[in-house]
């Protein structure tokens, strides 16, 4: 494989290297022919990134790039102009198709355009669960299938716990409910209620500082955009640059020992986002960079899965994070780490290989929603997906679920103090002890 970059250390940080890639070429076909997107249906592939070892750089210095008025500014130091540029004009020509036609925004091509095909028999409902929010629900089984999140050793008394930061992933709260059959400790950080089906296991909270314990998921979506119809769809970035800084700093301080972060993401292709990416990859044992099948290949969704953090945490990072946080307005920062640690050999490899990989699956999969628009055949996209096809998608969000944990009860040693009864809860399908002169009830037994 050729070196992502080649750069020269000079005075100005802002000068980039010279890039080796060969450059992405749009996809050749004939106007009769359908383009095809590298590995569909199933995206399957992926690039695996180097666990982090002993001979890893730690940040050992803090070197912030404040550029006020160039918050646009996109300073790839993975991505040739040039495929940036095919990227951009794909994506604005296939936005200005369908900004003043709300058909072509229905148009199902790819398995991530028909979840709800997953979500339809009942037979599955043992076998991957069906879900309200289903969509998010599979993202999350499409990854727990490919990292075992859920599999994080937990001893058998004790139950999973999670934080959820936005209420846009409830999905994601209704999968682990089923998938750890409702033995679990969630937490979902939002003002609404009932968002999620009722369940006891599940808390809301309007702020993550109300939470003192520490869990072993953290999962953030930042992908949610202001409510702006004048998006740049250009510089995606620019847009969640300070929820970025909380999210990592929340999940560095809130997840336990080996705790798993997930994030959903745009575009990973500044040198602010590659920063915090590096920040990341010196905290955790491995950081993957996907969008699994479940997600749509033609947007600029991913999602950052950080896997098991190691202790003891650096407090020096979650400082700077807090120290950038500090500076107004965000979206001013640039850089927040010398280029030398973004050229790490093994850490710029990766992000040379999967941002590249991403960018060309992302251009291919709009040149073939474009065809599409362009030809309006909605008939025989709506038959596109196979059979085969459909199975090994049920296979690809299929996680065996964990045994329920076996309650602790009282011995018929333990007298209940008075008024206190132990009663069966039939939702829940575990013992609950009621208090008759109160109307209080909890899951453990009284003292």
């Amino acid at each position: 494989r050729s070196t992502a970059i080649e750069i020269s250390l000079r005075d100005t940080r802002l000068g980039l290297g010279h890039h080796n890639q060969l450059p992405i070429t749009s996809s050749s076909f004939s106007p009769l022919d359908i383009p095809k997107v590298f590995d569909e249906p199933s995206f399957s592939d992926y690039d695996k990134s180097e666990s982090r070892n002993a001979s890893f750089k730690l940040l050992d210095e803090k070197k912030t790039t404040i550029a006020p008025g160039l918050k646009s500014i996109l300073s790839s130091l993975y991505i040739k102009f040039d495929d940036l540029e095919l990227l951009y004009k794909t994506r604005e020509e296939y936005f200005n198709k369908i900004e003043h036609n709300e058909k072509f925004k229905k148009i199902k091509i790819f398995i991530s355009d028909q979840l709800e095909l997953l979500n339809s028999e009942e037979i599955y409902r043992n076998t991957h669960g069906i879900f309200i929010n289903y969509q998010t629900a599979f993202q999350l089984a499409s990854l727990d299938k490919i990292f075992n999140l859920t599999s994080i050793k937990v001893d058998n008394s004790t139950r999973l716990s999670f934080i959820i930061e936005n209420s846009t992933l409830t999905g994601f709260a209704e999968y682990l409910a089923w998938q750890q059959q409702n033995d679990l400790n969630g937490f979902i950080i939002s003002d609404e209620k009932y968002i999620f089906p009722f369940n006891s296991s599940i808390h809301y909270k309007s702020d993550i500082a109300s939470i003192s314990s520490k869990v072993h998921l953290f999962f953030s979506d930042l992908t949610i955009l202001p409510l702006n119809p004048k998006i740049n769809q250009r510089y995606l970035e620019i847009y969640n640059k300070k929820q970025m800084l909380i999210s990592c700093r929340n999940a560095l301080n809130k997840l336990n020992e080996n705790g798993h972060f997930v994030c959903k993401l745009t575009d990973t292709l500044t040198r602010f986002t590659t920063s915090l990416i590096y920040l990341l990859y010196c905290s955790f044992k491995s950081v993957t960079i996907i969008r699994p099948f479940t997600l749509d290949p033609s947007s600029s969704h991913r999602f950052l899965v950080c896997r098991e953090l190691v202790y003891p945490v650096n407090k020096s990072i979650i400082q700077y994070l807090e120290d950038l946080l500090q500076h107004k307005p965000t979206e001013d920062i640039l850089e927040i780490i010398s280029v030398k640690y973004l050229i790490h050999s093994g850490f710029q490899q990766y992000v040379h290989n999967t941002v590249q990989r991403l960018l060309q699956r992302e251009i291919q999969a709009l040149q073939k929603r474009l065809y599409f628009i362009n030809h309006s055949n909605h008939q025989q996209i709506n038959s596109m997906l196979k059979d085969e096809d459909l199975k090994k998608a049920h296979e690809y969000i299929t996680v065996p679920r964990r045994s329920r944990i076996l309650c602790v009860e009282p011995d018929s040693g333990i007298k209940l103090p008075p008024g206190w009864t132990k009663e069966w809860s039939k939702k829940e399908e575990r013992h609950y002890y009621f208090n008759i002169n109160t109307g209080e009830s909890r899951w453990e037994p009284p003292n």
